[in-house]
């Protein structure tokens, strides 16, 4: 995939959000991409650490944090709700916004707390979900990293159930539907891999709405159960 493209497309299909200030509440930020000489020396500060021999920072990452080292997206409707009749006599209406948040590429590899900064990096790195991007304010999107995988494996965190559920979606098909949801809540449970997961249809039917109406270009049918 081509980052640097999909970087500048992500930020043209977000300047009519930014434009439209009676509209929308709306902020922005993607962060300059890396340098490999930068890429490297994250990598070998980690490598030479205990436990940590021949760490290498995975390929696909490499190539997105070259291309923007990091981003955040936040946007709500400001007039707009989506309402679903649920019965002949009561509905449920819900706010619509669109959240994005992707750390820095040496944030993926630090502690899960901040109060544990002399955790070893080996226990902190492998065989954790690590934060990725936040789906909405609850629930967030991790990366599992293994001992031998050439890349980690995407998780969808729901803090309802308080399950980790494997997503059918590597990195660069992820960011690619980033840019077409441009962030809508609640995309990604459409891609959960776990027959035990069930997303809730209401949200479903919402999200559809949602993105015909905002963003009448972009590629609906992609998200679907």
């Amino acid at each position: 995939m081509d980052y640097a493209q999909l970087v500048s497309t992500l930020q043209e299909r977000l300047a009519p959000l930014a434009r439209a200030e009676e509209e929308f509440e709306f902020q922005s930020e993607i962060y300059p991409g890396m340098t490999p000489a930068a890429i490297d020396a994250v990598e070998a500060a980690i490598a030479a650490e205990e436990g940590m021999a021949g760490f290498r920072v995975s390929a696909e990452l490499r190539r997105f944090y070259a291309a923007a080292n990091g981003l955040y997206i936040h946007w709500v409707d400001r007039h707009g709700r989506e309402t679903i009749e649920t019965s002949e006599t009561s509905a449920v209406s819900y706010p619509i916004g669109g959240l994005a948040k992707i750390p820095y590429l040496p944030e993926l590899y630090e502690p899960d707390e901040p109060d544990e900064p002399d955790e070893p990096r080996a226990r902190a790195v492998y065989d954790r979900y690590k934060l990725f991007d936040r789906a909405d304010s609850r629930d967030r999107v991790s990366l599992r990293f293994e001992r031998g995988q050439p890349e980690p494996q995407l998780y969808f965190f729901e803090r309802n159930t308080g399950v980790s559920y494997p997503l059918a979606l590597d990195i660069p098909t992820y960011l690619e539907l980033l840019l077409e949801a441009r962030g809508l809540i609640w995309w990604q449970q459409f891609f959960v891999a776990d027959p035990s997961f069930r997303m809730d249809p209401i949200k479903a039917d919402i999200f559809q709405r949602a993105l015909r109406r905002l963003f009448p270009d972009a590629d609906a049918a992609r998200f679907r159960r």
